[in-house]
Order: C-alpha cells, then sequence, then structure tokens
C-alpha cells in the first residue's frame, strides 16, 4: 500500500497553509481511521474461524472479501491526502507529514490527529518522535524561502 514515490505533487507548505489545510485532511484521516479499526476487527474475525475452525469457509470468503474492500478504500484514501501534496504516517496515530523547504534542505511539518495546528517539523530522515516545536522565527523563515520560490525565474 506505500507508494514508492509518496508525494504525488511536491508542493511546499507554509505553516499557515499546512493549518488550513486541515480542514481537508482531518476528515479523510479520521475515515482510514474508522476503516482500520474494522480492518483490525476483521482479520481478528478471520483468524479466529481459520484457528478454530468455528464457521463455514463460505463465511470466511465473504469477511475476506469486505476486509479487501476495505483495504481498497484505506488505500483511496491515502492516495487522495497524496494528491493534497502530504504523506500518511500512521494507522494508530493519524500523522501526516507535509512537505516544506528550510535553507536549501527539505523537512516535514509534522502535524498528529489530535492537533487543532500544525506546531511541529522534523527533519526528513527523522520521524514523529524526533519531532521539535515550531518557532515564530522558523515559521517565518519557511514563509520566505516560500516567497522566494515562488518569484517567476526570468
Amino acid at each position: 500500500m506505500r507508494n514508492k514515490y509518496p508525494y504525488k505533487s511536491m508542493k511546499n507548505f507554509t505553516v499557515e497553509e499546512a493549518t488550513r489545510s486541515l480542514a481537508l485532511i482531518r476528515p479523510i484521516v479520521l475515515d482510514i481511521q474508522g476503516k482500520w479499526a474494522k480492518v483490525k476487527g476483521l482479520k481478528d474475525e478471520c483468524d479466529a474461524i481459520i484457528s478454530h475452525n468455528l464457521e463455514s469457509s463460505v463465511n470466511l470468503e465473504e469477511k475476506e472479501e469486505l476486509l479487501d474492500e476495505l483495504l481498497k478504500e484505506i488505500e483511496r484514501y491515502i492516495e487522495e491526502l497524496q494528491d493534497i501534496g502530504v504523506n500518511f504516517r500512521g494507522f494508530e496515530e493519524g500523522i501526516i507529514d507535509f512537505p516544506t523547504k528550510l535553507d536549501s534542505r527539505l523537512i516535514h511539518l509534522c502535524w498528529q490527529l489530535e492537533e487543532e495546528t500544525v506546531n511541529h517539523w522534523h527533519e526528513i530522515f527523522e520521524g514523529f518522535q524526533n519531532r521539535k516545536p515550531i518557532t515564530p522565527e522558523l515559521e517565518e523563515e519557511i514563509r520566505q524561502i516560500d516567497e522566494i520560490m515562488k518569484v517567476p525565474r526570468t
């Protein structure tokens, strides 16, 4: 399910743009988490049927078909997030990374479902556990880099 190229379009988000996009992103992440909970439940049911021979193979096939449908729906949601330009990072935690530039390097602004705004960042080679708070100075630097990158070159 993981895309070889996590960002379909390489958009660089400012902190303000990332926070504004949460109105679109949050419901998608909630949908993914809801579907993921159903996937885990169905998988447990299938495992129980297989290990204990509890029900007929027809019932198992129906559950496996539903499981496949749910996984395809989750994949479509993840693709929708990739189309927005963000990367989904966690079924349980609901983590989203927003690519942006700082100096001459790519970094990720980082958001978790329980948060109201985008307030953290981390290097692309680091993960969620290494995220740092976004300071006003960093936010301004990201905004300025974004403005420079938008200027047409002649």
